[in-house]
């Protein structure tokens, strides 16, 4: 018998680390990054496009630009980090959550809160 509970305890930690590495629950946009530009004072700005992406959440938009400043939050694969070398890859999905206000133009514009990077 405590065998088996080693066992269940042992499965149930794995799970939780395991699956708290994964992507947020809530986010506004998901997508690959397309598009890149940096500004004067070395600030990235990123356009997510995830308009062939499928989700059952309901998100601000598909396509939109994403500004990264010293405030956002930046995780990658999991893990919080002080930087990313935000490049043009379509193997990378970024999930990005926007902080406060957002142009709705289209695409549209705001800045990135909390961006996860899964690659």
């Amino acid at each position: 018998m405590k065998k088996k509970i080693k066992l269940l305890v042992a499965t149930l930690s794995f799970s939780t680390v395991f699956f708290c590495q994964s992507a947020p629950t809530t986010y506004d946009m998901t997508g690959y990054i397309v598009d890149t530009k940096v500004n004067s004072s070395g600030e990235v700005t990123v356009l997510v496009d995830g308009r062939s992406i499928e989700t059952e959440q309901m998100l601000i938009s598909d396509y939109g630009w994403a500004h990264i400043s010293d405030n956002t939050d930046i995780y990658l694969n999991g893990k919080k980090v002080d930087s990313y070398p935000f490049t043009i890859d379509p193997s990378v999905v970024v999930y990005v959550t926007y902080d406060g206000l957002v142009a709705e133009s289209y695409p549209v514009q705001g800045g990135a809160k909390t961006i996860f990077i899964e690659d």
